[in-house]
């Protein structure tokens, strides 16, 4: 057993010492000098001392009447306290129960029976009974109940910040208020607990009272107690705690639902941990090496796993923890409390099993061990449905950690919120910005520099809740309102403690109506979004608008989606709970979406279909607010290579047309604070103006090529001296041919390396070989195969272009002669009819061999159980016919007919077989 090393730290009670008697000093007095006073001095002196005589009788007698109330107060708060004699006959605990938005499911049955094992003090071991003294109370053994100080400190601290008496409590105080008492903070309940306090310290003895305190004391979890605390945690007994163990249930009792080791907040529990354990050796209860050694300890892996009958767990935790904030943990654990809360089950139902089955997904093709979903009813702030993670019970995943109430990276998803910010102070959807890397940070501070998309800046954190709630202003145009989980609590008298009322809900216009209808016409508009997601993607509701913005951070490291209608805002998060990242291009768009898209369509299945209303057109008197910006340009052909004037060799593929002109950022042309009222008179003014110049002036030093100054040199990279040599070693000239595949072979060399093969036949190109390898200066002999599909029989041209890495070409041409015509048919490479397809394989490439045309524009389509005819996309005006390969993203699991439609320049459609595959 360890042994403090300070003298004064023993288990015994130390006696009050009465102060030493003060020894009189005697003085020599001073022999006073009479001198004669005017009548009228005379007169004053009596004056002032009528006056002085009757300030001290006004003072005496407020005092006096001062300590008559306090003595009164005492004496009436006295008589209602509760007897410690009657300490163990206290009133039988009843279960709060907490059920659904219709009062009829329970969803959680808090404390039905109370979790307590009494456990002498000679068993529990004495690191734990340090610890508890050094955090808690390290005066225990010297005050009798209470210590005065740490109450004055406490009481003018809560005055200056305005708030009701807290902290400054004592072991013994702590478990009087635990034991008789609420946990209400009024000076009232603060006098009771004093008073109980001093009178258990008369009547029981310091050991007694440990005792009672490590059999009383709440940890969490329904567990009162020490010995029950050290079961549910460690599942073991308390007389077997270690110090590490000791020194966690030490640190959760200052607030047992904030550090919860199943709750959101291990890593401060950690943190009190070892501020326990750094404390114990400072007061010399531990050596600093044990410590260390203590905290170094991973104490969160020996947790036990917690499983209980629960429905919908995280939202439940989080009641619990409101209703603990409002009420009291005694009062929520043992009060019968009847709590209907707002979660709709149906939608709860719902959310889970998506969850589960796309999270399985997303963890074997993303990495993605676990995704979060939250459900807010836009009209009421009612909270309808809450995932907290994919399971609640997985403790490899952290899932008892409440990803809704996690702060995470938003990433791009925060952007709206930026958005009407901007639209608030004047600026338009319209408005030109420049998309360049710029310091924001001022002048000689440290830089801060966001990043785009695929390199994004972190920022801020924001919690799925929160960030859900915050898109639901947009959907209310503009209104906010409360989040509600509660609706109604009722007393185990049935009394009703506090009640929601939905007719009436409080709001606060945030921003304006038009800002709000903006960002909800930007959010919803699909077409937008089509040339990044294509046609059918997850972001849009095939029978109702719908508002929706993704987001993803730093490697990948969150997925989010947040998406609403103008009666339901759902947020969705998906990522690992350790911040690792996810792999395969991971974005909101490929792993959160799909989650929320399927929950809409299930939830608001049979809903009346409601749209946004449109924002005003706005036009202002300033171009760069209606997205142009303010000419003063001079147009060129630029080689791309070179960029420099273009030649007329430089060949059509690396001609640009570029404009240029004096690039100048927004603060040129408006007020930041104004951006609708005058234009600044002198922009340089603005702190930001030469910051935001030079991000433009070194984006167009970085990138010449897209714009910048008017060059004056012209291209020197296409030139005669740099064109490949190619020759043609078969067919021959005026060979006859019999065969529909007809293979070329040639001989050719670059200075800069051959990268690219065209072969081509009446001018209809039928096959390009891209080289990667380097080859400069080689000479290599290549073969390429072209389809002769559809050609007739007669005389055609063979020709055969060689490319270097910047189209610099060489062609030979040669003529053929067909004996025979060749049937126009179009040939399926891959997939294959009757093919079965993983899932995991997409994206998929889909595979044609074309005839001999020149092509318009392919149309790929598939056709699922439902006879529904879905478009997957569209080539347009491929470089060449022959083999023509689609990327198909994604599919739906089933039974699945595909089929192309090839449309050549005259109009001519031809049609591929429909072949069936199945996609498991």
């Amino acid at each position: 057993m360890l042994k403090k090393k300070k003298k004064n730290k023993t288990w015994k009670k130390r006696p009050i010492t009465k102060s030493p008697k003060k020894v009189p000093v005697l003085r020599k007095r001073k022999t006073r000098t009479w001198k004669r006073r005017s009548l009228n001095s005379k007169k004053k002196i009596k004056s002032s001392h009528k006056l002085g005589r009757k300030i001290l009788i006004v003072t005496l007698f407020l005092f006096l009447l001062s300590g008559t109330l306090v003595a009164v107060v005492f004496a009436w708060v006295n008589h209602n306290l509760p007897q410690p004699d009657k300490l163990f006959q206290r009133e039988i605990a009843q279960s709060t129960k907490i059920y659904d938005r219709t009062g009829k499911i329970v969803l959680y049955e808090i404390f039905a029976n109370e979790k307590r094992t009494m456990i002498d003090l000679s068993e529990i071991p004495q690191n734990l009974i340090y610890a508890t003294i050094v955090v808690e109370d390290k005066d225990f053994f010297q005050h009798s109940g209470f210590n005065l100080q740490a109450i004055l400190r406490s009481i003018i601290i809560d005055i200056l910040q305005g708030g009701k008496v807290q902290g400054g409590s004592t072991l013994t105080q702590q478990f009087v208020k635990n034991a008789f008492l609420t946990s209400e903070k009024t000076y009232i309940r603060k006098i009771k607990e004093l008073l109980l306090a001093y009178q258990i310290e008369k009547k029981f003895s310091k050991k007694e009272i440990l005792q009672m305190y490590f059999n009383e004391i709440p940890y969490g979890s329904n567990a009162y107690g020490i010995e029950a605390a050290s079961q549910i945690y460690f599942n073991k007994s308390a007389r077997n705690l270690t110090l590490d163990e000791s020194a966690l249930l030490a640190a959760i009792t200052k607030a047992p639902t904030y550090y919860s080791p199943y709750g959101n907040n291990r890593e401060e529990l950690i943190q009190r941990r070892n501020f326990v354990l750094k404390t114990m050796a400072i007061e010399g209860y531990i050596t600093n090496e044990l410590s260390k050694q203590a905290q170094n300890i991973d104490t969160l892996k020996k947790i036990v796993l917690r499983r209980e009958n629960i429905i919908a767990p995280h939202f439940v935790m989080y009641v619990k923890k409101q209703l603990i904030e409002k009420y009291g943990q005694r009062q929520v654990e043992q009060g019968g409390l009847k709590v209907i809360t707002s979660l709709d089950v149906n939608q709860q139902d719902i959310a889970e099993k998506i969850i589960t089955q796309r999270a399985e997904r997303n963890e074997k093709i993303f990495n993605a061990s676990n995704a979060a979903l939250v459900s807010i009813n836009v009209k009421t702030g009612e909270i309808l449905s809450w995932v907290g993670s994919k399971n609640f019970f997985n403790q490899e995943i952290d899932g008892q950690v409440n990803i809704v109430t996690s702060n995470r990276q938003p990433g791009s998803s925060f952007k709206p919120i930026v958005y009407a910010a901007a639209f608030e102070k004047g600026f338009t959807p319209e408005t030109v910005l420049f998309d360049v890397e710029t310091n924001f940070g001022p002048a000689g501070k440290k830089d801060y520099i966001p990043k785009n998309y695929n390199e994004e800046y972190r920022g801020g954190e924001v919690n799925l809740l929160e960030h859900t709630a915050a898109f639901g202003i947009f959907a209310r145009e503009g209104k906010k309102i409360p989040t509600t989980c509660i609706l109604k609590v009722e007393n185990n008298q049935g009394k009703i403690l506090e009640e929601t009322n939905t007719q009436f809900i409080e709001s606060q216009q945030v921003m304006s109506v038009q800002t709000a209808r903006q960002i909800n016409d930007i959010l919803s508009d699909n077409q937008a979004r089509i040339y990044v997601f294509g046609e059918k993607n997850s972001l849009a509701l095939p029978d109702r608008p719908v508002a929706a913005k993704t987001g993803t951070t730093n490697n990948a490291r969150d997925a989010w989606i947040i998406g609403y209608t103008p009666d339901l805002v759902v947020g969705v998060w998906v990522g690992n709970n350790d911040n690792q990242a996810m792999t395969n291009k991971a974005d909101g768009a490929t792993l959160a979406a799909p989650i929320w898209n399927e929950f809409m369509e299930k939830v608001l299945i049979n809903t009346p279909v409601k749209k946004f209303n449109a924002p005003e057109t706005i036009q202002t008197n300033k171009p760069i607010l209606n997205g142009k910006i303010p000419e003063d340009t001079i147009t060129l052909k630029i080689d791309k290579a070179s960029q420099k004037l273009a030649t007329e060799l430089t060949p059509i593929s690396f001609i640009e047309e570029k404009t240029f002109q004096n690039y100048y950022s927004i603060l040129n042309y408006v007020d930041k604070d104004n951006p609708r009222g005058p234009a600044p008179s002198n922009p340089s003014l603005d702190p930001q103006y030469n910051r935001w110049q030079e991000g433009i002036a070194k984006w167009l030093n970085e990138n010449p090529k897209q714009a910048g100054a008017v060059p004056t040199e012209y291209d020197d990279l296409h030139i005669p001296a740099n064109e490949p040599l190619l020759t043609i070693l078969s067919p021959s000239n005026g060979q006859e041919i019999n065969q529909q595949i007809l293979g070329i072979e040639i001989k050719t060399s670059s200075i800069r390396g051959v990268k690219k093969i065209k072969c081509s036949i009446d001018n209809i190109t039928l096959n390009i070989i891209e080289i990667k390898e380097e080859n400069g200066g080689q000479e290599e002999k290549r073969k390429c195969e072209i389809n002769l599909s559809g050609l007739k029989a007669g005389t055609h041209k063979i020709k055969v272009s060689a490319f270097d890495d910047i189209d610099n070409h060489k062609s030979q041409e040669v003529w053929i002669k067909t004996l025979i015509s060749f049937d126009k048919k179009i040939i399926w490479i891959t997939p294959q009819s009757n093919q079965i397809i993983r899932q995991t394989n997409f994206p998929f490439n889909v595979s044609i061999l074309v005839p001999v045309l020149k092509i318009q524009k392919i149309k790929f389509f598939n056709q699922q159980e439902d006879n529904k005819i879905n478009l997957l996309g569209t080539i347009f005006t491929p470089e060449s016919a022959g083999l023509i390969n689609f990327s198909w993203p994604m599919a739906d699991v089933g039974a699945h007919k595909i089929w192309a439609e090839i449309v050549d320049i005259n109009g001519e459609t031809l049609i591929t077989d429909k072949i069936q595959i199945e996609i498991k």
